[in-house]
């Protein structure tokens, strides 16, 4: 879709620049953890006490995970849900793509899909074999199979890069 307006981003007034980074905005307070493998620079944010994890490009369940940072990246975030989930009491997941969620059986299934495609994904790579499989029960693969394409580039370089060392 084209947009008759240009792309612009926000101002950042809240620079987070650590892990755990908190913020008190009157009666809310919010928490960051830093989310790379998507992208170097991603960020999970905690709202409490509404108990809102806002995910951005993580925990969907219309797509598959989109790397292009690190698949090794990626794992650790996907780690960071379960902490997350430990030490705050988060009834509702905003993904930046798909539907919300509202218990942590469906936060928990996001997050094991993502690691199982990443793990999968890696399989399929050192056995050489096809793995179109592993994305054809998403809504709009066909749309989205270049992204899977540059997730094997990516995670071939990133298994040579390890077999180098």
């Amino acid at each position: 879709m084209d947009r008759n307006y240009p792309i612009s981003f926000p101002q950042v007034d809240i620079p987070i620049s650590r892990e755990r980074h908190t913020a008190k905005i009157g009666g809310t307070t919010l928490t960051f953890y830093q989310a790379p493998g998507h992208t170097a620079d991603g960020i999970f944010a905690v709202i409490e006490p509404l108990g809102i994890l806002i995910a951005g490009d993580y925990l969907s369940d219309v797509e598959f995970p989109f790397i292009y940072d690190s698949s090794f990246h990626y794992d650790l975030t996907l780690q960071k849900v379960d902490t997350i989930l430990t030490n705050h009491r988060i009834q509702y997941l905003i993904p930046g793509h798909g539907h919300m969620a509202s218990n942590t059986e469906e936060i928990r299934k996001r997050k094991e899909e993502s690691k199982n495609y990443i793990q999968e994904l890696r399989n399929s790579i050192k056995l050489n074999s096809d793995s179109h499989h592993l994305i054809s029960h998403y809504p709009y693969w066909r749309e989205l199979s270049f992204s899977h394409e540059d997730n094997i580039a990516l995670i071939k370089r990133e298994l040579n890069n390890q077999q180098k060392k």
